[in-house]
């Protein structure tokens, strides 16, 4: 498909053309599957932390060691994706298990000043993990916007 184009199916049948390449299309053709996982995260690590920027934190690390970024696939490649993933997976487990989250402040300020430095964005991820704070608190019922979020 053309996005210049008008399209001549439903959103679903677009994002099914584009799922294997982008990470938010295949959410839109599988369900949300990783929004929903990301949801579940967030709202143990809240609950455990007192802190929905720390479980955001906690959410995102946990996403991008389970799969590769499609964003950073698209710029860099899929073995550099990967490698990324594989990279952040005992990180992700080691935060995801702490106490107290922000003993980890100056490994995940280091790592994403790294990133910059390489041009590297795991915004599809980001993407994920903040619509999974979002969808966390939907079903929660919360009826006040939570203001901004910093992780």
């Amino acid at each position: 498909a053309d996005v210049r184009a008008r399209p001549d199916g439903t959103l679903r049948d677009v994002m099914l053309l584009a799922r294997a390449r982008d990470g938010i299309a295949a959410q839109y053709a599988d369900g949300f599957p990783l929004v929903w996982e990301a949801a579940g995260r967030w709202r143990q690590l809240e609950a455990r932390w007192g802190s929905a920027e720390w479980a955001l934190s906690g959410a995102f690390l946990a996403l991008l060691a389970r799969q590769p970024d499609t964003h950073i696939a698209r710029v860099h490649g899929a073995k550099r994706a990967a490698g990324i993933s594989g990279m952040i997976g005992g990180l992700a487990e080691d935060f995801c298990a702490a106490t107290a989250p922000q003993d980890f402040r100056q490994r995940l300020l280091e790592l994403d000043a790294s990133w910059k430095r390489a041009g590297i964005s795991p915004g599809t991820t980001a993407d994920l993990a903040l619509c999974g704070m979002f969808a966390a608190r939907l079903e929660a019922g919360e009826q006040e916007p939570p203001g901004h979020v910093e992780a």
